[in-house]
């Protein structure tokens, strides 16, 4: 993201962005009955919290 010129102030608002965009994603195909297509939302999910506690650990 450095690269890209993307302020470290802005990563913890970023990440926050995908966690919520991910777990929204996991709600609505669990609505329709989607369970197959849940899989993939929950695998995002997990990786945005991953990456999320990673990036607060190394602060």
């Amino acid at each position: 993201m450095s690269t890209l010129g993307v302020p470290q102030s802005m990563m913890a608002f970023l990440i926050g962005a995908q966690i919520a965009g991910a777990a929204g994603a996991v709600a609505f195909h669990l609505r329709v009955g989607d369970r197959k297509g849940a899989s993939p939302a929950v695998v995002l999910t997990l990786a945005s919290v991953a990456l999320i506690v990673l990036r607060t650990a190394t602060l």
